[in-house]
């Protein structure tokens, strides 16, 4: 056995043990099994992860129908809505487009696009003809690599394909940016990045966004609430946020919800649940907050298309289903950046 396999070896029986402290009771055996499989996966890519700690990298084409050495037709990276499909790859554009809907995004918008991927929703906004066409797509994603990805994919796209905006102009413009979906002014620096400015940084060419996505990652971000703080501050008045995100019943008073979402990268401030999450959006300033419980048309469908996809797959889908028992909620997410008190007064008149 190499060093690395027992490594990660010792990590699972640690984490392991981790579990059964928690979890005396003897119905929780399970629960001890799924750990004890799914470590050695999850620490394995945790290594193939980026300095920004990002638990993804490029397992996600599989998932898309990719085979050894070849390029799948679709790179989604979400979960997918499932209502009325068994496809990955239609499920994960299905809510994408739900996002865009939530968004009442406009034709010529000015739009941020948060944790892209390997950009399948950026290519999503360029090329499906039921997206309104903007003028400006702006993605950052915390991994080097998706960023050359995604920059490469768009850039073929822009370049074969007669993209127009309503502006007229013969080509929308794309941004691609490595960075975190928080601006740290220490840790950003536009003479090293790929990409240049961070599109939080008063330096970046954009004044503000009309438009801003974050589908299937907030809950990994360090934390939310910064980041929707930001994102408030960068939007156009009456600009729009929307968000497929992940909150919790119970917030962070359950153990096995706890425990999960530690080893997926979710910080603890981000266990909220539905209540806290419209709570938190008003209190930056948010108007207009919608947070719609989508979980029955995302987990189920999601879970039963990983146990078709190998061992390793099944052994997810075992832990994601004990989250979900233990009150993990699928939401999609949509709030407004309002006018003055008194211009929303007459607005809404």
């Amino acid at each position: 056995m190499s060093t690395s396999s027992i490594g990660k070896l010792l990590l699972s029986c640690v984490l392991t043990l981790g579990a059964l402290r928690l979890y005396p009771d003897i119905r929780f055996i399970s629960v001890y099994a799924t750990f004890l499989g799914l470590a050695p996966f999850y620490f394995m890519k945790r290594k193939q992860a980026s300095a920004s700690a990002d638990p993804y990298g490029s397992f996600h084409l599989r998932l898309n129908g990719g085979k050894k050495g070849a390029l799948p037709k679709t790179e989604w990276l979400n979960m997918g809505y499932w209502k009325d499909t068994s496809s990955f790859p239609e499920a994960c554009e299905t809510l994408a487009m739900r996002l865009v809907r939530t968004s009442q995004m406009k034709p010529g918008a000015v739009v941020l696009d948060v944790g892209h991927g390997t950009g399948e929703s950026i290519i999503n906004l360029l090329s499906n003809n039921a997206v309104p066409r903007p003028s400006h797509v702006t993605g950052i994603t915390s991994l080097l690599s998706h960023a050359q990805r995604t920059a490469e994919r768009a850039k073929t796209l822009t370049v074969t394909t007669d993209v127009p905006s309503s502006s007229g102009s013969p080509s929308l413009k794309v941004t691609i940016v490595h960075g975190d979906a928080v601006y740290n002014p220490k840790l950003h620096d536009p003479t090293s990045a790929f990409g240049g400015v961070h599109p939080f940084s008063p330096l970046f060419p954009a004044q503000s966004f009309d438009t801003i996505f974050a589908l299937d990652c907030a809950y990994h971000f360090r934390t939310r609430r910064a980041f929707l703080s930001q994102a408030f501050d960068k939007l156009s008045v009456n600009g729009r946020i929307a968000l497929a995100d992940i909150c919790f019943v119970d917030g962070q008073s359950n153990k096995i919800a706890t425990l999960w979402a530690w080893m997926i990268g979710i910080p603890r401030e981000n266990m909220i649940n539905a209540d806290e999450y419209e709570t938190m959006l008003e209190d930056i300033g948010y108007v207009d907050v919608e947070v719609e419980d989508v979980t029955k048309d995302v987990f189920p469908g999601f879970l039963a298309f990983l146990r078709t996809q190998g061992v390793r797959w099944v052994i997810v889908a075992e832990i994601m289903e004990k989250v979900a028992s233990s009150g993990a909620r699928y939401v999609i997410v949509g709030a407004r950046k309002g006018q003055s008190a008194e211009q929303e007064l007459k607005r809404t008149r």
